[in-house]
């Protein structure tokens, strides 16, 4: 749990325009005796007894308590021993979320390891029986973290009108990165130390919110703080109150510092979105072609009369876009970074690739341009094999009893994931050779050796071996904006700066692991200098 906690405290520290807070109010404070009276007399938690012929990893570390806590530190090699020991079937392990009383339900988490056996089951039932919200709530808790749960107009912008219309709107992108790498990174005139992962942040911020909201919001210094601030905060509050008993989180989350932070953030986010509104509202346009070419207004013209004038809707909407978007993004983007600068022998094809495609494309980056960038793209899906945001994937909630072909029944209730990591170490799944060694080019290698199979080889390609963007129809709907951000970003950095590590560092940067959680760690510094010529 310390190591989320540095992670969020990290972020927050660069962002939150508000004191958080650390002491608990009185009321709080009397409300934890509660709490705790209730645990005391509680009983020890037991296996629900629908899954006791499901296989445990980890058992050797005794308790359900003590099992989660070494899952906690070593959850990567929980996962890859499952899948070594039973692939092709399914086991399970404890998680610190798995250590409620009796009187609360004992959450059971779940690994398919099967090569899309089970996994394509389970994918085509409806979200009625198998619930992506249901487990994406039960860890985000939105009724008490304020993340609207009714997003499902931005997913449907971003499939209709965002994705189909890049190619046209991408100059716009490209003009946002050029400008905010120039001036979130720096001149750099001698060799500067940068904690990076906040300036990808901001970066990221930025371009997404040029297509979500335009050019002058997303330019605007407190709107940076609060969408980047806002994901972080969101989810410290989320964790908090998660450590509370059910019983009393609707008491207690009045009083929680980061939830309060949270109220003050929309409160200021509002403020600075409704003059937008108002004046598309009185701009009163008379024909598409003089409207605004973005999210915001794609989605208010699909509203009805009441959400239109319903402004915390329309800021909800572009939260939750954020949240989804900025530092997924980021975090994939910095161990790209990290990776790449500890192994600076691909620095310069990755540089020479790109002035290629440049000098094809009249000089200017074409969604066509970036889609032939190969090897960049083949060194960014490489990089994320090696560090994913996720060891698992495939989050899922089971809703309705469900037995799967082998006869192995699941419980209502049950959670149930991918270990997506351990799968793409597998030899008969992973393109070429020595899977356990780093190939920047091996997806690039792959693409050119089966023609047929190429498109299966990209970064956005979403198969039931390749998760790291979900799978079936909740796989993220923004992939391929984000990869389009992640490879201008890229190729702006490699083109316009040297980039290496602080003297006396030689080694990769390690992630920060909790569970199946692994972040980049947003601490560390990489060393820029501008080049020259």
């Amino acid at each position: 749990m310390e190591t989320i906690a540095f992670f969020l405290d990290k972020v927050q520290e660069w962002y939150k325009p508000y004191n958080l807070g650390s002491k608990l109010s009185i009321p709080t404070a009397l409300l934890a005796i509660a709490v705790l009276r209730l645990l005391f007399y509680s009983s020890n938690p037991k296996h629900n007894a629908d899954i006791k012929n499901i296989p445990i990893v980890g058992k050797e570390y005794g308790t359900w308590e003590q099992r989660s806590r070494a899952f906690a530190s070593r959850g990567k090699e929980f996962l890859n021993e499952g899948y070594r020991k039973y692939k092709g079937g399914v086991f399970q392990v404890a998680t610190t979320e798995g250590k409620s009383k009796e009187m609360v339900p004992i959450l059971i988490i779940l690994f398919m390891s099967a090569h899309g056996r089970f996994i394509n089951e389970l994918r085509n039932q409806p979200d009625e029986i198998v619930s992506f919200n249901a487990r994406a709530e039960e860890r985000m808790l939105p009724q008490y973290s304020l993340i609207s749960q009714k997003n499902l107009l931005g997913v449907h912008s971003v499939k209709g009108d965002l994705t189909p219309n890049l190619a046209r709107l991408l100059p716009h992108v490209v003009d946002e990165i050029e400008s905010a790498v120039a001036e979130d990174i720096g001149d750099c005139k001698e060799w500067t130390s940068l904690e990076i992962y906040g300036q990808v942040a901001r970066v990221v911020s930025k371009a997404g919110f040029r297509m979500f909201v335009g050019p002058d919001l997303c330019r605007n210094e407190t709107w940076i703080k609060l969408s980047i601030g806002y994901t972080a905060t969101t989810f410290a509050g989320a964790e908090a109150i998660r450590k509370w008993h059910p019983w009393l989180r609707p008491i207690v989350y009045r009083w929680v510092p980061q939830l309060q932070a949270v109220r003050k953030m929309k409160a200021n986010a509002l403020a600075l979105l409704t003059p937008i509104i108002n004046a598309r509202k009185a701009a009163n346009y008379q024909a598409d072609e003089e409207k605004p070419e973005d999210m915001l207004q794609w989605m208010y013209d699909k509203c009805s009369d009441a959400e239109k004038n319903d402004y915390p809707y329309h800021l909800d909407l572009q939260l939750v876009l954020g949240l989804a978007t900025i530092h997924s993004t980021t975090m994939l983007t910095t161990n790209v970074l990290y990776d790449l600068v500890s192994r600076p022998e691909y620095i310069e094809p990755l540089r020479e690739e790109i002035q290629e495609i440049l000098a094809q494309n009249g000089g200017i980056f074409t969604k066509h341009a970036l889609e032939h960038l190969k090897k960049m793209d083949s060194f960014m899906r490489e990089s994320q094999r090696w560090n994913p945001m996720n060891f698992s994937g495939f989050v899922r909630k089971i809703l309705v009893p469900f037995t799967l072909s082998d006869g192995t029944y699941i419980p209502a209730g049950t959670n149930f994931e991918v270990p997506v990591y351990a799968m793409s170490r597998d030899p008969q799944i992973c393109p070429g050779p020595n899977p356990d060694i780093f190939d920047g080019y091996r997806f690039y290698n792959a693409r050119n050796q089966s023609k047929d199979e190429a498109n299966g080889h990209q970064l956005v390609t979403v198969t039931s071996y390749t998760m790291w963007f979900g799978y079936g129809h909740h796989a993220c709907p923004g992939r391929f904006f984000a990869s389009y951000k992640m490879k201008l970003m890229l190729a702006n950095i490699l083109l316009n700066y040297d980039v290496k590590f602080p003297d006396g560092e030689v080694e990769r940067y390690k992630n920060m692991e909790f569970e199946t959680n692994n972040f980049p760690d947003p601490s560390k510094v990489l060393m820029f200098k501008r080049r020259r010529g």
